[in-house]
Order: C-alpha cells, then structure tokens, then sequence
C-alpha cells in the first residue's frame, strides 16, 4: 500500500515569486515524490509553460512525449525541453489557477529520472487545456532539490501553492 506524506507547501505571497524551491530532500530508498502545483502566472497570455528542474539545474533539454487538448483538438508528439505542463496566465479568467501533479518515480536513483506529469488548465470560456506527459532526465544523481517555475521571466502569483509529498510503499 502506498502512504502519501507532505514534506512541505509553499503558498506564493503578495508581489508573487520568480520560482519555488524544495531543498534538502530527505532520501528515502523505494520511494517516489510528488509535485502538486494550484498556480497562475502573470504571464500576458491565456497559459504559459510551467518548468520544474531538479538538483539546481537551469536549463536544458530533456525528451518528453506528451499528449495536449484544447476542447476542439488533441496534438501529440515528442519534444526536449524540460516542461512539467501548463500555468493560467494573466489574460485567462480572472481568479483561476492550472492544476499539476509531477509523479517523479524512484527520485533516489541515479541516471535517468522519470517523470510523469498531467497538467489542467480552464479558462471559463469555451478553452480548457489538458496536459498530460512523460518525461526522461539524466539528473546524475539522486533528487535533492526541485525548483518550479514559469517557462520565461514571468512570476507565479498570489495565492499560488505547491506541495511535495513523499509516497513511501509497504
């Protein structure tokens, strides 16, 4: 049986953030970790990207197939950035937030990191986006740190949060 155990939740203050950061993850062998992210950027869109590097990384490109809906089409395909969904912008209806977890499997192993990701994003209007994806990343070690952030120099505001959770199995 999987238990599910917050490490830690940030609520995003006033003014917003340029990112958040978890750091100094405790490892636990066998175990898993989880990214749940409620956020809103400023960016001057209906959506940007949010972005969620590992072990103070700040860049770079990593394959991940993905699968996106807007309510009236479905693309797929593979890329190569690191990209963990989508994030309600400023021109999006007002007060709603993109909901995201990041599944990150087996985070203490070192070499290739796996990461699967689902992504909503509504507007209230006749647009909802759905992301959902699968990622691989060669951090070079286990996970320590994870940072989230926009995909540009955009802030992610008030009254946005994310949690990371540890799943630990029986």
């Amino acid at each position: 049986m999987a238990v599910k155990s917050l490490i830690e939740t940030v609520t995003v203050g006033a003014g917003g953030v340029t990112s958040i950061v978890f750091s100094n993850i405790a490892q636990e062998a066998g175990s898993d970790l989880l990214v749940v992210c409620s956020t809103r950027s400023n960016a001057a869109s209906v959506v940007s990207n949010i972005r969620l590097y590992v072990n103070g990384e700040t860049g770079g490109t990593y394959p991940i197939v993905y699968i996106t809906g807007n309510g009236s089409s479905v693309t797929a395909g593979l890329s190569d950035y690191s990209f963990a969904g989508r994030m309600n912008g400023a021109n999006s209806t007002a007060g709603t937030f993109t909901n995201t977890e990041a599944f990150i499997y087996n985070y203490t192993t070192t070499g290739v990191l796996t990461m699967g990701i689902n992504s909503a994003a509504e507007n209230n209007a006749t647009e909802g986006l759905l992301y959902m994806g699968v990622q691989g990343e060669n951090t070079g070690g286990p996970v320590t740190s994870i940072r989230v952030q926009t995909s540009d120099s955009d802030t992610i505001q008030h009254h946005s949060t994310v949690s990371l959770y540890l799943i630990k199995y029986d």
